[in-house]
């Protein structure tokens, strides 16, 4: 049985991650938890929203665009 998120996320994590669709993606918060759900293996997070605005925010944030999918 799971106790807390963190037993949640490490159980998620030993799983295959999926694919998700973000809509309206270009959105610091968004980005950030689609960064940190691709870091621990839960997803692979398809980007959808302004492109520019997307990549500028990933690359602010010290990530580099070309290492996701965006789609305009």
């Amino acid at each position: 049985m799971l106790n807390n998120l963190d037993a949640f996320l490490d159980l998620a994590a030993r799983k295959q991650g999926g694919r998700l669709a973000v809509a309206a993606c270009h959105d610091k918060d968004v980005l950030l938890a689609c960064i940190e759900a691709e870091k621990r293996g839960l997803c692979h997070p398809i980007l959808i929203g302004d492109g520019t605005k997307t990549a500028d925010l990933l690359t602010a944030l010290g990530h580099d665009p070309a290492a996701f999918e965006i789609i305009d």
